[in-house]
């Protein structure tokens, strides 16, 4: 029998079973088969097809809890998976070859924009996102490669790197580590124009420097010596669904234009705050030379030191919005100014400001009379992992300390 007399229906239940790139080949074998798969009117095998693989965006909310909304025709589940599927190609080709002599920054943004909106997820469920699943399984593997992206790719990059570290809850080895530290106690990446933290100048969120916070909390959680608190065992623990930890809970997500009231950002509530620090002198001594030239290199040899020392330590603290101000950058999501008080009671307290960045992520700044932190919020708004940044003190003086924290809550928002 002719393939010209299958009904259209009937290929397309048996082309939803395939890969993608095999019914983009199939296509191309006759007339028939191409109008099959490319006719205007294929919405059913496109649909199909893509979420046969992938989340359905329609169930989906964004990192700031807004519900994402499409055009439900096939022209946008083709181009959607073909652009995916494109970038699963592209990232295999910059990892087989030494040099790739193409721009990888436009697949390496769809991949990030496929694990920034997921299904909402409430705390103790265990389903895995579909998207989820497919990077883990087709993708992440090729991050483990020592690729080494172009300047236009580094953050992309850096931020797939920091996903993907969460997902399959990787801690360095002792040189990554040590890269690291490196990266997180270099004092030159601490300036004004950075707000002293994890930002680029101009304000959008530096991943690279979240990656390597990051690298160094979860090593210093996974380190025997440390005495670390439940809520950051957990991130270790087998049986977490890997990624879902970046998922936004249900009450937290929103319509599009919803007006916002109050607490949008999930602030409120006990949250457990982790932060490292080494030695002063020690710090100082690897930053010798770059204290005195911005071009000098570090003192490697202190960190690779065996009597070099990171100190781990963890606290819990109360949070609390005070204060609502519209933000003319980002009408609906104004700014919040928060309260924090240490658990147990002490007379100590926080105070700050949660908002958005010029990227559209959760930015938090806080601190005291001698303190002050700058952190971004990991995945979606209200997500148990929490708020990666680092800290240091309100003076901000040549030479003063600095190091990582991690903050993650301790009950739903």
């Amino acid at each position: 029998m002719s393939i010209s007399r299958v009904p259209p229906e009937v290929l397309a239940d048996i082309l939803v079973q395939s890969d993608p790139l095999d019914v983009a080949r199939l296509s191309q074998c006759c007339r028939y088969l191409h109008a099959v798969v490319y006719a205007p009117d294929a919405l059913y095998l496109w649909r199909r097809l893509y979420l046969s693989y992938l989340d359905d965006p329609r169930s989906c909310v964004s990192q700031t809890g807004v519900w994402v909304t499409i055009s439900d025709d096939s022209a946008f589940w083709r181009r959607r998976l073909q652009s995916i599927v494109s970038a699963r190609t592209t990232l295999l080709r910059l990892c087989s070859v030494q040099q790739p002599l193409f721009d990888g920054r436009q697949a390496l943004q769809t991949l990030v924009d496929l694990l920034a909106a997921l299904p909402p997820r409430e705390w103790h469920s265990a389903a895995v996102p579909r998207n989820v699943h497919w990077f883990m399984h087709e993708l992440a593997p090729l991050l483990d490669f020592h690729y080494v992206p172009s300047s236009t790719e580094v953050q992309l990059y850096a931020r797939l790197q920091l996903y993907h570290g969460i997902a399959g809850k990787l801690a360095p080895d002792h040189e990554r580590r040590m890269k690291a530290r490196a990266y997180v106690y270099d004092l030159r990446h601490y300036q004004a124009e950075t707000r002293f933290g994890p930002l680029l100048p101009g304000g959008a969120v530096n991943w690279q420097h979240l990656l390597e916070a990051y690298l160094v909390m979860i090593a210093n959680v996974q380190d025997p010596f440390s005495q670390v608190h439940q809520a950051f065992q957990d991130v270790l623990d087998p049986a977490v669904v890997p990624f879902s930890e970046m998922q936004a809970p249900p009450q937290i997500a929103r319509a599009l234009g919803d007006p916002v009231d109050g607490d949008w950002a999930g602030v409120a509530g006990v949250w457990r705050v982790a932060f490292s620090f080494c030695d002063h002198t020690e710090l100082l001594s690897l930053n010798h030379g770059t204290l005195e030239s911005e071009i000098a290199p570090l003192d490697i040899g202190v960190l690779a030191d065996s009597r070099f020392m990171e100190v781990y330590h963890d606290v819990s603290i109360s949070f609390s919005v005070t204060e609502v101000y519209p933000d003319p950058a980002h009408p609906a999501h104004p700014k919040l100014h928060i309260w924090g008080t240490f658990v147990p009671s002490s007379p100590e307290f926080i105070i700050g400001t949660v908002e958005l960045t010029v990227d559209d992520q959760v930015s938090g700044q806080q601190g005291d009379y001698t303190w002050s932190t700058e952190g971004i919020q990991v995945g979606a708004v209200g997500c148990p992992f929490g708020v990666l940044g680092i800290w240091t003190t309100t003076l901000h003086d040549v030479g003063d300390p600095v190091g990582p924290f991690w903050m993650r809550r301790l009950s739903p928002p």
